[in-house]
């Protein structure tokens, strides 16, 4: 039916309701945009597990030295070495959804190991015990590509990694203790060597690294990591011609990071 105006009675209606249908519409986008909106920032928040950071790292372990080419007595005789590490260390998130990230390293590592040798008789009768402390003074730098494993949530968690290291030896110090018995009274003489000049063969050493262990979150941007690290010291051939075969070790390596 015609109005007066020449205007049917459905198309006035669609008239006085076209503002509110798209009022409604437009407020029913804004509901879907924020709805979507709200879902994809929760997904990446549940998946930012690891942030990218930078800190300081700590290690004390225990190491075996290789020392494959030398002599079985010689060998018998060292039982292992005490050393450290101190370092700055980065994490470089690789990605956030599958929680890969590398791991680096930048820094210092000593080693120490004592040689216990066999008493033996000097002219006179006396008699003498020999221990030797060596160090190692090293700077060096690892490599992991390292994943989160599983996470509580974000502020706790497991992570593994595996990668390798390349250390520098650039100074060694010797001290030698000798015990001479004489007659039941027991004289000790003391002397230290210290050198810079390192043997070719005996400066650089190469290992691959393998970590688990686990990382808690006590802030935003705090991230406190604690793993077991186990070194295992590479044959020369793989990766120098002249590569100090180095240590086969375990260490327990603390970070504390910020995280950005």
């Amino acid at each position: 039916m015609l109005s007066s105006t020449g205007i049917t009675n459905k198309d006035y209606i669609y008239r006085q309701l076209k503002p509110y249908m798209k009022n409604k519409f437009i407020a029913l986008l804004f509901i879907a945009t924020c709805f979507n909106t709200h879902t994809l920032t929760a997904k990446n928040d549940s998946t930012s597990v690891i942030k990218n950071g930078i800190g300081i790292s700590i290690m004390p372990m225990l190491s075996m030295p290789t020392y494959v080419n030398q002599s079985n007595y010689y060998n018998n005789t060292l039982k292992g070495s005490i050393g450290g590490t101190a370092a700055l260390c980065q994490n470089i998130v690789l990605s956030k959804k599958q929680n890969f990230y590398l791991y680096t390293e930048l820094g210092y590592q000593t080693n120490a190991y004592i040689n216990n040798l066999p008493g033996g008789l000097f002219v006179g009768g006396n008699s003498a015990t020999v221990k030797v402390i060596n160090r190692n003074s090293n700077g060096y730098f690892s490599l992991s590509l390292q994943k989160v494993i599983f996470h509580i949530s974000k502020k706790l968690g497991m992570f593994a990694g595996v990668g390798a290291q390349i250390s520098y030896c650039y100074a060694t110090s010797q001290i030698v203790e000798q015990a001479v018995n004489n007659n039941g009274q027991v004289t000790t003489n003391t002397q230290t060597y210290t050198s810079n000049n390192i043997p070719q063969q005996n400066q650089w050493a190469a290992a691959a690294v393998a970590r688990v262990g686990f990382f808690v979150n006590p802030t935003k941007h705090l991230s406190l990591n604690i793993a077991p690290v186990f070194y295992y010291g590479i044959s020369p051939q793989y990766i120098f011609t002249q590569n100090n075969p180095g240590y086969n070790s375990l260490g327990l390596n603390l970070q504390i990071m910020y995280c950005f």
